[in-house]
């Protein structure tokens, strides 16, 4: 099992870092002609998760190496619940699923859940769309299925991405009410900002377009924002299935 371990010498160097040149105000767009493959990125010797692109290995949120593919993710970005003592491998690879595309995107590589109808999404592109979200966590091991895809889909059929300028897949919207920019999630993934909150009564995670990113709306890196949505989330189904397999005796 290849965990990696804070200020530790990482010995995966020769991974590529991920090339996406798609702006929302710049002249050159090279997401427009091809499908990107999401790649492994990292900085100098530091492995970094490819959801949140945070290099930080902390125990109970490890970063996790897939033996199959190479692929990066912390548990709490991957739904990884329990590392198993020899090799871990990703949801794609432990299927042997091959050349799938994310059904959001339409890029593949990357960490990706399968969904109820046999397709694929990254995890990343996951938490944008409020429609989606994971089956029940029945026990530490069975991947997760995403189900909401074809409500997302029918909800969104309108939404064109304005960065990539095509069509199909599943955009997001800028949360600024008078905002009408649309995208792929992964094409806002390095100009977009986030803003995640948690209060007593409410979840909120908003995205901004570049013009509508500013302190005003408390908005941040969107990897930052990402990571501690999917925390959130990943421990909110970890008390979900305790509640479920611990009724209260009363």
């Amino acid at each position: 099992m290849r965990v990696i371990q804070e200020n530790c010498e990482s010995k995966q160097t020769q991974l590529p870092v991920i090339k996406n040149t798609a702006t929302i105000n710049g002249e050159t767009n090279e997401v427009n002609t091809n499908t990107q493959i999401v790649e492994q990125e990292y900085i100098g010797d530091d492995i970094l998760c490819s959801v949140c692109n945070d290099g930080e290995s902390i125990p109970a949120n490890e970063i996790v190496l897939c033996e199959g593919c190479d692929l990066a993710a912390h548990q709490q970005c991957y739904e990884i619940h329990e590392i198993p003592e020899n090799e871990w491998n990703c949801y794609s690879c432990l299927k042997k699923a091959k050349n799938i595309f994310c059904v959001s995107c339409n890029q593949n590589g990357g960490p990706m859940y399968e969904t109820k109808e046999g397709k694929w999404i990254h995890s990343f592109c996951m938490a944008f769309i409020s429609e989606l979200q994971l089956s029940e966590l029945n026990d530490d091991i069975s991947p997760p299925i995403v189900i909401g895809v074809h409500d997302a889909q029918y909800r969104r059929k309108c939404l064109n991405c304005l960065v990539c300028s095509k069509s199909g897949g599943i955009c997001v919207m800028c949360s600024h009410p008078s905002c009408m920019f649309a995208a792929h999630p992964f094409c806002c993934r390095n100009e977009w900002s986030a803003a995640f909150s948690l209060d007593q009564t409410e979840v909120l995670f908003q995205i901004f377009c570049p013009d509508h990113s500013s302190s005003k709306n408390n908005s941040h890196n969107l990897g930052q924002a990402i990571k501690s949505y999917l925390q959130y989330l990943f421990r909110q189904r970890v008390q979900q299935r305790y509640n479920r397999t611990h009724p209260s005796s009363s």
